[in-house]
This record gives C-alpha cells, sequence and structure tokens, in this order.
C-alpha cells in the first residue's frame, strides 16, 4: 500500500557493530509490534541472518524473534522503525543496494477464519552514513 516509503530515504548507517536501516509502516494504520510477522533485508545481495537482527520503536530495542510478543509496544504510522544488523560491516558512503521484505499480519482483516498477512518489497541503492554518537 506505501512500499514506495518502506526504506527511509538516506537512512542506511554503518555503524561499529553491523548496520542499520530505517523503515515506515507500510500500512495506513499503527499495529502492535507483534503484527511483525517477517523482516528479510539484504544489502548488497547478503541477506541478514534472522538472529543478527534487531528493531527499534519508540527507543526500545526488540530482538525480531521476541516482537510476537511485543503486544505492548506498536509501530506508528509516522514513527520510524530503526532495523539493526549486528555483524556485517558496510563501506561508509559507497552506493549499496538495500532490499528489504516487510510481513505485517492485520488482525482486523480475516481471511477464511485467519488474519490476513501483508508482505511489502522494496529495493533502494544509497550510500552508508557513518555512524555518529
Amino acid at each position: 500500500m506505501f512500499r514506495d516509503r518502506l526504506i527511509v530515504d538516506d537512512s542506511l548507517v554503518a555503524e561499529d557493530a553491523g548496520y542499520s536501516i530505517r523503515a515506515r509502516m507500510p500500512w495506513y494504520r499503527a499495529l502492535p509490534l507483534s503484527c511483525l510477522v517477517e523482516i528479510t533485508l539484504a544489502v548488497d545481495g547478503a541477506t541478514a541472518p534472522a538472529a543478527a537482527i534487531t528493531v527499534e520503536t519508540d527507543g526500545v530495542a526488540l530482538p525480531l524473534g521476541s516482537t510476537a510478543e511485543a503486544t505492548d509496544r506498536s509501530w506508528f504510522v509516522l514513527d520510524d522503525l530503526v532495523i539493526r544488523v549486528a555483524g556485517a560491516h558496510l563501506t561508509a558512503r559507497a552506493d549499496h543496494d538495500v532490499d528489504l521484505t516487510v510481513g505485517l499480519r492485520l488482525p482486523y482483516l480475516p481471511i477464511k477464519g485467519e488474519p490476513l498477512t501483508m508482505r511489502e518489497h522494496l529495493r533502494k541503492t544509497m550510500p552508508a552514513k557513518e555512524f555518529q554518537s
């Protein structure tokens, strides 16, 4: 629905322990983080292992694998979701191909008795900025 803004422009950051990008909600309503069922992120063709990914919203970081229990945290439409990948290093300022898929379970849209899962995908090329503390 809002695929063209899924990856925030110029949000790729080369960090000491890996890298991060920012994503925007690809839906028109806020959802609990427990509705985040998939993040597949690849930079320059290297797919990040799910175990290396953390997501952060409103200053709270969670491992990707624990979002299913995060019923008390929400991803709001106007807030960026910071996606961090540990253990992968990027060259700052070089252009990188960023490929992101986000899957969201929409609990209020049942299909055959099950909530609909929406997947959005976007690929962008952008430079990596250096982490500024």
